[in-house]
């Protein structure tokens, strides 16, 4: 491929701009850019990538260029091939989708873990209601399996909220201006955030669950 680099001046960039809107519905054209002049706002440099040199020449050597009142004599054009790439993505991007990516690692787990809970509270429920001896060892492992589930649950949750999420948002917040006003939609009253809803489904749900399971615990031994 080839991209072509050109700069020039322009009677009025307003009137050539809504000419150059056709020029980039171009079919052969794979991708295009426009930079304006600060100092000077009719001064235009363009990039524009083809699939062939030949093309390349027959759009800057066309009529075409001096329709829209392009200054020929101030006219440079460049065919370049491209030799490295890089890109860099900005700091609020970065540590945005890194937010992002937290919290749907949050959402996925509380999921995964509920649908685990519930499996063992129907198999509790189940093996309950048989009313066995043998049903109530089973039981027991249950309770215990439960327990110990739960305890995991609620320690990666106090994890994620107090070392990933607190420190994150606190680098969201140096590099995203507008994370403040997100922080205090609804955040009025102080409790308020007790009940957001990382904290609800990784601290608050798993230590409830915990308490449930270990009473069950000691029902079924007494």
């Amino acid at each position: 491929m080839t991209t072509v680099i050109a700069s020039f001046s322009v009677a009025d960039y307003d009137n050539w701009r809504a000419g150059y809107a056709k020029a980039v519905g171009d079919p052969n054209l794979r991708s295009w850019r426009i930079w304006r002049g600060q100092g000077n706002p009719n001064r235009v440099v363009i990039m524009k990538t083809f699939d062939t040199r030949e093309y390349a020449d027959q759009v800057f050597t066309s009529q075409a260029m001096t329709a829209n009142g392009v200054d020929l004599a101030s006219l440079t054009v460049d065919y370049l091939d491209e030799a490295g790439a890089s890109s860099v993505v900005p700091n609020d991007e970065f540590y945005w989708d890194w937010y992002k990516h937290e919290e749907n690692l949050s959402t996925n787990r509380g999921s995964f873990f509920l649908v685990g809970e519930s499996m063992l509270f129907a198999a509790y429920a189940t093996l309950r209601a048989a009313g066995s001896p043998r049903a109530a060892i089973a039981i027991s492992s249950i309770c215990g399996l439960g327990i110990f589930g739960t305890c995991i649950w609620l320690l990666v949750g106090i994890f994620h909220s107090y070392v990933t999420r607190r420190p994150l948002t606190r680098k969201l917040g140096d590099h995203v201006s507008r994370i403040s006003e997100i922080q205090k939609f609804g955040s009025s009253r102080w409790y308020y955030s007790l009940l957001r809803s990382y904290n609800l489904m990784g601290i608050f749900l798993p230590g409830g669950i915990l308490a449930t399971w270990t009473i069950l615990l000691f029902v079924q031994r007494s």
